[in-house]
């Protein structure tokens, strides 16, 4: 084989072995889709749609199998028990080797890290993560709104629209006031539901406005483990 034969092999090697490094998983962080036995269901989405110029809508579920090795703890490093899990829970899962998600989504788990983060605890967490999306936020005062479960919600302009900001004791209040909710014929919004808080943007004339995505952005970035 001559040298030029020899460089082009070795590149096409090299490219190989670099693309099968590039697909293998060592660690990914999501959130618990269910837990049955000594298995969880993992929403594995973002790890395998990592890299992809063109992501697609499909929803990706990966089957994490706990055995007898698997070391289960907090972020603190305490011992942790499966019964510890819940769906919902945000968790960062270490397969026993490096896996290629793509072509295998059922694995076992070499370690499970149980995640944590504060909860947001005021409106002005939040006007400043809108703010940081560009967004102009202004209080609008003498608005009379609908209260739900007793609570007197706080209402914003948001570049010109409405947002309607209830604060309740709880996440489960919340999740109770959001089921209560009952909105005018007519009405157009989009909610977001973040721990004690429920979000309501109301579309004005401009459906196609860009102002809910940053509102989403703005609250997937105060989500964040």
């Amino acid at each position: 084989m001559n040298r030029y034969a020899l460089s082009i092999a070795t590149l096409v090697v090299s490219l190989s072995l670099a693309g099968c490094s590039w697909q293998k998983t060592n660690s990914l962080e999501d959130t618990i889709d269910s837990i049955q036995n000594n298995e969880m269901t993992l929403n594995c989405s973002d790890a395998i749609n990592k890299g992809k110029n063109n992501v697609d809508g499909i929803g990706y579920l990966c089957d994490v199998r706990i055995d007898s090795n698997t070391v289960l703890k907090d972020e603190q490093g305490a011992t942790l028990q499966l019964k510890d899990f819940s769906n919902g829970n945000e968790v960062r899962v270490r397969p026993v080797k490096p896996i290629n998600l793509k072509k295998n989504r059922a694995f076992t788990a070499k370690e499970v890290v149980l995640l944590s983060r504060e909860a947001v605890s005021s409106v002005d967490e939040i006007i400043s993560a809108l703010e940081k999306q560009g967004l102009t936020v202004t209080k609008r005062e003498g608005e009379t709104l609908e209260l739900i479960r007793g609570i007197k919600p706080q209402v914003y302009a948001v570049n010109g629209e409405e947002l309607v900001i209830y604060q309740f004791a709880s996440e489960e209040e919340q999740q109770k006031g959001w089921a209560e909710f009952q909105m005018e014929d007519g009405m157009r919004y989009k909610n977001y539901n973040m721990d004690s808080f429920l979000l309501l943007f109301m579309y004005g004339k401009d459906l196609n406005t860009k102002i809910p995505a940053k509102i989403q952005d703005a609250v997937k970035e105060l989500l964040e483990y």
